[in-house]
């Protein structure tokens, strides 16, 4: 019997709550609907690896060192899933360490990332309007903190925005911690719009330290202060997408489209 190997790689985190309804979660699930293939787990964050030994003496693979154990452990077919939000420089680098064991496995099998498709764009559209249908839309806009690169295909988040007004949903909005749209460019929006209240949500897998520090702490530069100090009510959740059941669906159909390869 051929066995098969399937390598969750995520950014990672070193928040133990949120890594167990997340990361811990989409494993289980993974594992579940595959019980004849063994799951392994890789981190692209190296500090994170790093910080997890130190604190948690919990010891993640890195992408090379996950594909290494599965090869040394007799593993004939592999197949890969990234919890990626897009086809960034996480998910390339992923792709290029791959690549160098290709000639390790009969047969690699890699799914795509979140956001790849523009039926990808739709889906999370709909997955995330469905989880804020009790916020009044009038008066309440709803901004997506997602993380941004300098990855030349950054413009996916300026095109999930557009995809969140064509839907009809005018009051959400798309913005990047690092990256294209910034929270200056939504603010130059709001002041044209009516809105008086903020609520902001996490646009990655995990809400991590950009979620909880940039985003919804008292810091001078979180968003919340930024957009506190220009008057508006703000509220936020804490809750990453990997969270959202209907997201782990997307990510779920993606890995048996790579299955089905």
């Amino acid at each position: 019997m051929i066995k098969t190997a399937i390598l969750i790689v995520s950014f990672g985190t070193s928040i133990k709550k949120v890594r167990e309804c997340t990361i811990d979660a989409f494993e289980t699930l993974v594992q579940t609907t595959y019980p004849n293939c063994d799951v392994f787990r890789a981190f692209t964050s190296k500090m994170i690896i790093n910080k997890l030994k130190r604190t948690e003496q919990l010891n993640i693979y890195t992408v090379e060192e996950a594909l290494l154990a599965i090869h040394n452990a007799g593993y004939e077919e592999l197949i890969v899933q990234p919890t990626h939000i897009i086809f960034g420089t996480e998910n390339t680098a992923m792709i290029e360490t791959i690549n160098t064991f290709s000639d390790k496995f009969k047969s690699v099998k890699v799914g795509n990332p979140l956001l790849y498709s523009t039926t990808d764009q739709e889906q999370l559209v709909n997955a995330i309007t469905s989880e804020f249908t009790d916020l009044n839309c009038n008066d309440t806009a709803i901004i997506c903190m997602g993380h941004g690169t300098e990855h030349f295909i950054n413009p996916v988040y300026a095109a999930l925005d557009y995809f969140f007004k064509i839907k009809g949903y005018k009051h959400f909005f798309v913005g990047t911690v690092e990256a294209f749209p910034t929270i200056d460019i939504i603010i130059e929006q709001l002041k044209i719009s009516s809105y008086t209240k903020i609520h902001l949500i996490p646009l990655m897998f995990v809400a991590g330290d950009h979620a909880i520090n940039d985003m919804a702490s008292d810091d001078d530069d979180s968003w919340k202060s930024i957009l506190t100090n220009l008057g508006y009510k703000v509220s936020y959740s804490l809750k990453g997408l990997g969270e959202y059941p209907s997201v782990q669906n997307i990510y779920m159909e993606h890995l048996q489209n790579a299955v089905n390869v």
